[in-house]
């Protein structure tokens, strides 16, 4: 029987991708945990390449998202579920895309702004008091305990949350961009949960998986420097990914 969770960290880590260090740019990807008495929340969100500016909304979007489940999950509120993560991201977008009104040229709706700076994926990872629930949307990776599950990008690419603020005209295909359900369950199933963008596909091959190997490292968990300095060994040893790779962690200590 496992034993309830004493008390939870949350840590990230990230490393830009090769086709990124090629052309000389940052990372597009965006993170950002935080974890309080009884509850956690991890947030990874991964600009668009084509988008010039990504890396401005998933970074928005990563602090945005865990700032406000930290808020209401310090107050004591349940927020370990799909209808909740939601309800975030739908106020995300709502912000964001009052703000790409008012970075619109004249005569321009928001479509242009929303295209260089906020098309991005996102991926969360929500422990309260009694549950645990990873949600998102688009691709990439999310893993409970080292089982994972390879989130696949749409064949027009991957789905973006902004996609709902632009008109249908706009894009190729409808697209659904509601939040989709990962994981779930109780609050004392689970020693790790993760949440990564695609970048960290290459670190899955193997058993065990090297992205195993490095969610499963006790002072990981609590030290993010050690996160980041176990992230930049896989890629000195098995190769710089060619996309930007990004891993954010929940786990049980004590």
């Amino acid at each position: 029987m496992r034993r309830v969770a004493r008390h939870l960290e949350a840590s990230a880590a990230s490393v830009i991708g090769q086709f990124h260090r090629r052309r000389g740019q940052g990372g597009q990807d965006g993170w950002s945990t935080a974890s309080g008495d009884g509850w956690a929340v991890a947030v990874v969100a991964d600009g668009v390449s084509a988008s010039p500016g990504s890396e401005i909304g998933a970074r928005l979007a990563a602090r945005w998202l865990a700032a406000t489940a930290a808020t209401e999950l310090t107050a004591g509120k349940a927020a370990a579920d799909l209808a909740t993560i939601s309800r975030w991201v739908e106020a995300l977008t709502d912000r964001l895309e009052g703000l790409a009104q008012e970075m619109a040229w004249p005569g321009d709706g928001p479509v242009y702004a929303i295209a260089d700076y906020f098309l991005f994926t996102v991926q969360m990872a929500v422990v309260d008091r009694a549950r645990y629930c990873v949600a998102g949307i688009g691709d990439g990776i999310v893993g409970k305990d080292g089982e994972w599950i390879i989130l696949e990008a749409e064949q027009a690419g991957p789905t973006c949350p902004m996609y709902a603020r632009v008109g249908a005209d706009v894009l190729d295909a409808p697209v659904d961009t509601s939040v989709q359900l990962h994981l779930e369950g109780p609050r004392d199933d689970f020693d790790r949960l993760v949440v990564a963008t695609d970048g960290c596909l290459d670190f899955l091959e193997g058993k065990p998986a090297p992205l195993t190997r490095l969610v499963e490292d006790p002072d990981a968990i609590w030290r993010p420097a050690r996160m980041q300095a176990q992230l930049e060994h896989l890629c000195a040893r098995f190769g710089w990914p060619p996309d930007d790779a990004t891993i954010a962690v929940i786990g049980a200590v004590g």
